[in-house]
């Protein structure tokens, strides 16, 4: 790709700031951060430490 053609794709990408006249982006940050508690509490890699832990302390407990 020569400078040129570079030069307009990167005016033409999404994160370019609107000039003037130009529609905003809609940012949703907002709906994504809403629901990050429903990402982590759906995700294996969160709850398979949490059973290892809790299945440690059953262990500790009968041991002792």
């Amino acid at each position: 790709m020569n400078d040129a053609a570079l030069a307009r794709a990167r005016q033409s990408s999404q994160y370019c700031a609107p000039t003037a006249g130009e529609d905003t982006m809609i940012d949703d940050r907002d709906r994504k951060s809403s629901n990050w508690l429903s990402l982590v509490l759906r995700d294996v890699q969160f709850w398979v430490p949490v059973a290892v832990l809790a299945a440690g302390l059953l262990v500790l407990r009968w041991i002792s």
